[in-house]
């Protein structure tokens, strides 16, 4: 997470994500930021015309920045 361009990689990707014309991200918020592999799998996914539903989860961080957002 101290790293910004770091990109993890995915242990089973989603191969047929062309079959889906909605795609919910999940993820749990670490320091007010989506984990790294969710950019890995934004990035190596064609997500052109679909609709993405982010929605995340947040034991103690807060929510004042959004994906790849600054803080407001």
């Amino acid at each position: 997470m101290n790293d910004p361009d770091s990109r993890p990689a995915i242990k089973s990707p989603k191969e047929n994500i062309a079959d889906y014309d909605v795609i919910f991200i999940g993820y749990p918020i670490w320091w007010d930021l989506a984990p790294r592999v969710v950019d890995t799998f934004i990035e190596s996914h064609d997500l052109t015309g679909k609709t993405v539903i982010p929605f995340a989860t947040s034991g103690g961080s807060t929510l004042s920045r959004q994906h790849g957002g600054t803080e407001k």
